[in-house]
């Protein structure tokens, strides 16, 4: 993965798009009744303008757990084949369950992702053709 950067609260981030989201949605302070996962979610939401999320296929893909049945590289090519421009998956539990984890980096590991960020336990793939291939750890406190 190219170009690993670590941030606290957006400082040093280069990629106006990246500082953008860590200011303004990651690290924003949570108004909301959600928990933290479920308020990120939501800010990420309304931050992209997504007029609706559905759920596998949509501009945000929240992904819980690998099913039983998949391995991760099966659970990729799914994902993969309904990624369009403006499309971010958000998986979950990257820190906690192996398997969420294999699925995330072979996920950013693809040719069409572009910005990853590493939040400890949960992780973001961008599929964004005007945005350079880079891989942000970002240190979040939900």
């Amino acid at each position: 993965m190219k170009g690993l950067f670590r941030s606290r609260n957006g400082h040093g981030i280069h990629s106006p798009f990246v500082f953008n989201l860590v200011t303004k949605v990651i690290e924003t302070k949570n108004t909301s009744s959600l928990s933290g996962y479920d308020a990120l979610v939501l800010r990420l939401t309304d931050y992209f303008e997504c007029e609706t999320v559905l759920f596998p296929v949509s501009d945000i893909i929240e992904v819980r757990q690998v099913p039983t049945e998949m391995t991760a590289g099966q659970l990729v090519e799914q994902y993969s084949s309904r990624t369009g421009e403006n499309t971010l998956i958000i998986v979950d539990r990257i820190g906690k369950q192996p398997e969420m984890k294999a699925f995330w980096q072979l996920l950013q590991a693809t040719e069409q992702a572009t910005v990853s960020l590493d939040l400890k336990h949960l992780g973001m793939v961008f599929f964004n053709p005007k945005l350079p291939k880079k891989y942000y750890k970002i240190h979040w406190k939900n």
